[in-house]
């Protein structure tokens, strides 16, 4: 027979808690969820502190009493269904029972306590013997039983599924794992006492061991994961680890390689492993687990493991760990081929931190010593181009001398791409690079491609450079494709760039060229393009490269002009032009045109001719336009009419020939002709938006449409940024008739005027602008114009007649409309001081029937309140309390007051008792969320403003209630239940069944 072990110490009750212990309230606060859900599981292996987090909640719910814990802690001996479940009995009812316990008697135990939720917490279940046993089968039947107050926590190192009735699996709503329950970095400095992250790097996430490690030193840590961890690991568990340690990060592949079989899977060795974390299917292993397991492998099985692993990352292209894992196994001549794969890279694509680390693996000496002089002059190229051209040429001659070939050539190829962005005209094919391309030196053979296709682009040959584009085969993959997208950019066809919105999005790094041949080429909307693009400087500046800074900011800055964010432009220009001295002039050129585009948009049209003069003395337009230049050729040819007309005869693609052409257009409109601005496709506006800055843009709509009132110009005009100030600009500067066909076209469009209305109606209201100036003086003067106001973001579309009759009820039906019109006028003057005379208004669609607030153009605070409340409710319903008290505490933020306090009308009643009630309940959650958190001093804030709101919510009461209690004044909680009882009573009313239970804990009757 079985000698059982005796029952748990805490087998009724959990486990003491003592000051020491670190409270989590991150883990609390989804062990709440407990009350709600049907089954909740906490799994993990030993030391992760699953039965302390339990008992750390079971005593937060004394406080809160979300409903009744109870515990029953397992053993050996509840393998025995009748042990199970008569320790079950005791610990709902508090007694024992000699007869035999049932899974029904539980049910009517627990159904007893209706409608209280009653949550039923076993810990240590894999006690409970096989997932088959009889055990486990009686506890599928007890959950299949029980009542809907009953829910259920099992807790233990391993959890099999539930089968309840007819086989069916009975899934946890809610699971709490190891990786949840391994420490984040606030609660590692909390238990270790260190803040720094350098040193809590090195500190294990394993509760029980950072717990250890707080106290004792490092090699006592290491001695513990020997002893605890690795003397139970099978001897060839433990060499495979002791192999794998030195890699870090491990996959299947990693696991494979290293292994030299595929008989072993990452799961296979990490499964139940503690210091390891997982994220997808990689595995990350503690640098404890290295020290632990230095003597499981010899040296020469060591040093071969290594190989193969940094063989198999130097393919996948993970150059620094390759080479870091090649330094180990002591195999040098690998270090210096991940090396050269890493230059091989596009130069945007490399990292000072990864150039240091590829630095610190090669030992010195002349093999190695081309290797690094690429690593440095890559590392130096962020900084200064001109430099780092310096230093690639020494590695050419390094390279060289030592008869490094591929080396030399990659060298060569750097040399040639930088001379490339400082001047064309310097590139040239030697004979060093066609030997070397003679003889098949892969890089050679690109660079010679490289070169010869500039040649031809600066002969005015694009066809010809083009067909040299398609020999790039010898690149690697990378470099391949960014070196293809960038020369078929600068030929002028991005329509051939490989790119979509989708591709661009998912790369790991800026894809520059990409992103610009879908911009070019008309693809993308300024308005998506533009919250996308505005991250591309600062995501630059991180890598502290000087010409990704330079080039992405000019970019950028052309697609915030389009998209209307003029000052945006200008500040994006104006910080990068800190590094213009770092990089060469092609590169410098690209700011210059986004400065003359800035220029055109802010200042006047001449300051942007000034502009584009000067960016042609630095870069001439030759015989094919620079990449920058490709970025302003509608403003090269419209405003330089006379240099610029080279441009008509330049073999361009479809995108940019379409550029040509607008500038042209403008040129001929202001000389009297508007047939070419009509004969362009204004079907694609996004093309021209790409390509036609602003003014120049509605310039251009307004001559398409001036004598045929062509539709399409029409509706681009529509989506041009602060169109009426271009229009405006362009009657003034037309001849007579043009002139007449923009003041009509004036009159038609609701212009935007460049800012949107902030309306504030809780508490009060309040209308501003965006833009910081003030509304039109009709607004103070006139009260009935605000009335007006408040009747239009109240009604979503009212008829005139319903307006006027609600604004003016004892006017007949005549006057009460003339006192409308009257005041639409004034409310149009208050809102747009600035409108053109005669131009549509922009905030109000006013038809002869139909009045309409724009609300996309309007942002309202009770549009913003419900906002909230409906992001919290969602994420409650997700199990996301975090999220849903930040939503919650938004709203309560917004709520200032009663809606529209000053407005009598019936009509504003339902919506203002509808915010009342829900930023009452907002400020309630957000206080009872704060409370579970353990800040009850914050929360009580929330409790005082909910009772200020509603001063006979029992919700708010309680809460403050709980909160007295938290900060352990007992007296002030029962004060504050007192003074509840008397107001309940002298309305006449008895307390909810929640807020007796409260009282009676309390003993207040």
């Amino acid at each position: 027979m079985r000698n059982p072990r005796p029952s748990p110490l805490f087998r009724h009750t959990p486990p003491e808690l003592t000051p020491e212990l670190l409270v989590r309230p991150r883990l609390i606060g989804i062990l709440r969820r407990r009350f709600d859900e049907r089954l909740l599981t906490v799994s993990a292996g030993p030391g992760f502190g699953k039965s302390i987090l339990l008992a750390q909640a079971i005593e937060e719910n004394k406080h809160e009493r979300f409903g009744d814990d109870v515990w029953l802690g397992l053993g050996d001996d509840d393998h025995d269904p009748d042990h199970f479940l008569a320790g079950l009995y005791r610990s709902i009812a508090g007694r024992s029972t000699r007869r035999a316990v049932s899974p029904g008697d539980i049910a009517e135990l627990v159904a007893d306590r209706m409608p209280t939720p009653v949550a039923l917490i076993l810990d240590d279940v894999h006690s409970l013997g096989s997932p088959i046993g009889p055990a486990w089968r009686t506890m599928a039947h007890l959950v299949d039983q029980l009542p809907d107050n009953a829910h259920v926590v099992l807790s233990g190192r391993s959890l099999p599924p539930l089968r309840v009735g007819r086989g069916k699996r009975a899934e946890p709503e809610v699971t709490i794992d190891e990786r949840s329950l391994a420490f984040d970095d606030h609660e590692l400095a909390q238990c270790t006492g260190e803040e720094a992250p350098e040193t809590l790097v090195l500190v294990p996430r394993w509760p029980a061991l950072a717990s250890f490690a707080g106290r004792l030193d490092h090699e006592a840590s290491v001695a513990f994961v020997r002893s605890e961890v690795v003397a139970t690991l099978h001897p060839e568990r433990a060499r495979l680890l002791a192999l794998l340690a030195p890699f870090a990060v491990i996959d299947d592949a990693v696991v494979a390689a290293v292994a030299g079989t595929g008989a072993w899977t990452a799961r296979r060795v990490f499964d139940g492993l503690p210091l390891v974390d997982q994220v997808g299917d990689q595995y990350e292993m503690h640098p404890l687990w290295s020290r632990a397991l230095g003597d499981h492998v010899d040296a020469k099985d060591h040093d071969q493991a290594l190989a193969r692993g940094a063989r198999l990352l130097l393919d996948r292209g993970e150059h620094v760990r390759a080479a870091r894992a090649a330094q180990s196994a002591g195999d040098i001549g690998l270090v210096v081929e991940a090396v050269r794969s890493y230059c091989e890279q596009p130069l945007l694509n490399t990292t000072v931190d990864d150039i240091r680390s590829l630095q610190s693996f090669l030992p010195a000496g002349d093999a190695t010593a081309g290797a690094e002089l690429l690593l440095e002059a890559a590392r130096i190229w962020t900084a200064s181009e001109r430099t780092a051209e310096e230093i690639f040429e020494r590695a050419v001659e390094r390279a060289k001398a030592s008869g490094d070939r591929e080396i030399e050539a990659l060298a060569r190829w750097r040399v040639a791409q930088l001379q490339y962005a400082h001047d064309h005209s310097g590139l040239v094919l030697d004979a060093r690079i066609e030997q070397l391309a003679a003889d098949g030196v892969g890089m050679a053979q690109a660079t010679a491609t490289f070169i010869r296709s500039v040649v031809a682009q600066r002969a005015g040959d694009p066809l010809e450079a083009l067909r040299e584009v398609g020999t790039f085969a010898a690149l690697q993959s990378r470099l391949r494709r960014v070196t293809i997208a960038e020369r078929l950019v600068d030929l002028g066809r991005p329509e051939q760039v490989s790119a979509t919105i989708e591709s661009v999005l998912a790369a790991d790094d800026i894809d520059i060229f990409g992103a610009q041949a879908l911009w070019l080429r008309g693809e993308v909307d300024p308005e998506l393009a533009w919250p996308l693009a505005q991250q591309f400087p600062a995501m630059a500046k991180e890598r502290n490269a000087a010409h990704e800074i330079v080039s992405v900011s000019g970019v950028v800055a052309t697609i915030a002009i389009a998209a209307g964010e003029f000052d945006t432009a200008r500040a994006i220009v104006q910080d990068a032009r800190r590094f213009e001295a770092c990089v060469g002039d092609h590169v410098v050129l690209m700011l210059d045109i986004a400065e003359a585009a800035v220029a055109l948009c802010v200042d006047s049209e001449e300051r942007a001719i000034e502009g584009l003069e000067r960016s042609l003395e630095r870069v001439p337009l030759g015989r094919w336009p620079s990449r920058a230049h490709l970025h302003g050729l509608t403003m090269l040819r419209a405003l330089l009419p006379d240099e610029a007309s080279v441009l008509d005869d330049c073999d361009l693609g479809p995108s940019f020939r379409t550029a040509v052409r607008a500038g042209a257009a403008i040129a001929a409109a202001r000389a009297g002709s508007n047939a070419p601005a009509r004969a362009l496709d204004w079907s694609r506006p996004t093309l021209l938006r790409a390509h036609v800055p602003p003014p120049l843009l509605a310039e251009l709509a307004a001559a398409a449409s001036a004598d045929t009132n062509e539709g399409a110009a029409r509706e681009v005009l529509s989506d041009v940024p602060s169109v009426g100030r271009w229009l405006d600009r362009t009657a003034k500067r037309s001849r007579p008739r043009q002139a007449g066909a923009v003041a009509h076209l004036l009159a038609e469009l609701p212009l935007d005027p460049g800012y949107v209305l902030q309306v504030r109606t809780l508490g009060g209201l309040a209308v501003s602008r965006s833009d910081g100036r003030e509304l039109g003086p009709e607004w103070g003067r006139r009260r009935r114009v605000q009335d007006l106001f408040v009747y239009l973001l109240a009604h979503q579309r009212p008829t005139r007649k319903a307006a006027a009759a609600a604004l003016w009820p004892s006017l007949s039906e005549a006057k009460a409309a003339a006192n409308l019109r009257v005041n639409l006028t004034h409310l149009h003057a208050a809102l747009e001081p600035g409108r053109q005379p005669g131009a549509r208004p922009y905030f109000i669609d006013a038809t002869s029937t139909d009045l309409r607030l724009i609300r996309d153009s309007i942002e309202i605070d009770t549009d913003q309140f419900d906002r909230h409340i409906a992001e919290a409710s969602a994420a409650e319903a997700d199990g996301v309390p975090t999220s849903a008290l930040e939503h919650y505490a938004a709203a309560s933020d917004l709520y200032r007051g009663w809606y529209l306090p000053l407005v009598e009308e019936e009509w504003v009643v339902p919506e203002r008792l509808r915010l009342h009630s829900l930023a009452h309940a907002a400020i309630c959650r957000t206080g009872e969320l704060t409370l579970a958190r353990g800040r009850p001093e914050q929360a009580i804030v929330s409790a005082v403003q909910a009772q200020q709101l509603d001063s006979m919510s029992e919700r708010a009461h309680r809460l403050s209630i709980r909160c007295h209690l938290a900060l352990g004044s007992e007296s002030s909680a029962r004060i504050a239940a007192r003074g509840l009882i008397a107001q309940l009573h002298d309305d006449g009313l008895r307390p909810d069944i929640e807020t007796q239970r409260l009282l009676s804990r309390l003993g207040v009757a």
